[in-house]
C-alpha cells in the first residue's frame, strides 16, 4: 500500500510525500500502536491475531491498490468496520511517527498519565511517542469518510493533556476504503524540558520484553 500524505511540519511548510507499508508491517503496527513494542512472544500472537481478526479488511488486491476492503455484505457490520477504522489510524499513526519523527516507540497516553499519576480526566490524545529529539503526543484518527474532518479541532486535541512534550501531532487517515490518505500535522511546542525520566521507565519495559524470549515454556 502506498499512502498519500500531507505533512505540514514544523516550520509551516507543507510536503506532498508517499510511504509504502507492506500488509505485515501494517499489520505489526496495527498490533503494536501504543502497546511499547516491548518485543515480547505476547506480541507476536497479537500481531497474528490481527491480521486473522481484520482479514476481511486486509485483502491482496485491495491493499496493493491502496485501500482497504470491506467484508462480504452478509458480514456487514458497521461496528466492526468502525473499530477497524479506528484502529487503522493507530497504526498508520505510529508508522508515520517512526518513519517521519523517527520515534522509537508509542504508549498509550493514559498509560502514560498512569506512570505520571495523573487523575484520567479530561481531554487527551490517543498516543505519546518517545524518539531521541524529544517527547511528543500524537492524535490519531481513522476515517472512512472522503475528508479528514477539522484538522483545527484534531491538533487542539494532540496539544491537550496533562504531560509536557516538545511537540504534538495531528495524524488523520482518511477514504481508508478508496484510497488511503492521511494528514500529519505537526504544531511545535517551545521550551519545553526533554523527560528523560518517563522515557527511562518506559525503556525499561521494553527491554524487560526481551527476557521472555529466554522463557522455555514458551519457546
Amino acid at each position: 500500500m502506498n499512502i498519500t500524505v500531507q505533512h505540514l511540519d514544523t516550520t509551516g511548510a507543507i510536503h506532498q510525500r508517499t510511504f509504502r507499508m507492506s500488509r505485515l508491517a501494517f499489520a505489526k503496527h496495527l498490533a503494536i500502536a501504543g502497546q511499547g513494542y516491548a518485543p515480547t512472544p505476547q506480541k507476536i500472537f497479537r500481531t497474528i491475531g490481527m491480521f486473522c481478526h481484520y482479514s476481511y479488511y486486509m485483502q491482496r488486491r485491495a491493499f496493493n491498490n491502496d485501500r482497504f476492503s470491506e467484508p462480504p455484505q452478509g458480514l456487514s457490520d458497521p461496528t466492526e468496520k468502525g473499530q477497524f477504522s479506528t484502529l487503522v489510524g493507530k497504526a498508520i499513526a505510529d508508522f508515520l511517527s517512526k518513519r517521519i519523527d523517527h520515534s522509537l516507540f508509542t504508549v498509550n497516553y493514559e498509560a502514560a498519565m498512569r506512570l505520571h499519576g495523573h487523575k484520567l480526566t479530561g481531554n487527551r490524545p490517543d498516543l505519546i511517542a518517545y524518539a531521541p529529539n524529544g517527547v511528543f503526543a500524537l492524535e490519531a484518527k481513522g476515517r472512512h469518510q472522503t475528508n479528514p474532518g477539522s484538522m483545527l479541532a484534531h491538533k487542539s486535541q494532540a496539544k491537550s493533556g496533562p504531560i509536557n512534550v516538545n511537540f504534538s501531532v495531528a495524524c488523520v487517515s482518511y477514504n481508508l476504503f478508496q484510497r488511503v490518505t492521511c494528514n500529519y500535522y505537526d504544531p511545535f511546542n517551545d521550551n519545553v524540558p526533554y523527560d528523560n525520566i518517563s522515557l527511562a521507565a518506559l525503556s525499561r519495559n521494553y527491554y524487560q520484553g526481551l527476557a521472555e524470549f529466554l522463557d522455555q515454556k514458551t519457546f
